[in-house]
């Protein structure tokens, strides 16, 4: 839930996982702008694995298809 990423967040602010989950969590509940953001943050932190910048990459195009359209 949002309450537990962010103690999470605040003890590693480089981890972009938890502004991928953040991200993830304002596209379910349809606030595409705070998620655009926090996926924008996660892809600025080292990500090991290119199917993770992938998977981010598309959510925050998604982000913006649903801004554009509302």
């Amino acid at each position: 839930s949002l309450h537990d990423a962010l103690p999470i967040l605040m003890s590693n602010p480089e981890q972009f996982e938890v502004y991928s989950l953040l991200g993830e969590y304002y596209f379910r509940n349809k606030n595409f702008s705070m998620a655009s953001s926090y996926f924008s943050i996660a892809l600025s932190k080292e990500i090991p694995l290119k199917k993770e910048v992938n998977h981010i990459q598309e959510l925050l195009k998604k982000c913006k298809e649903e801004a554009a359209n509302s």
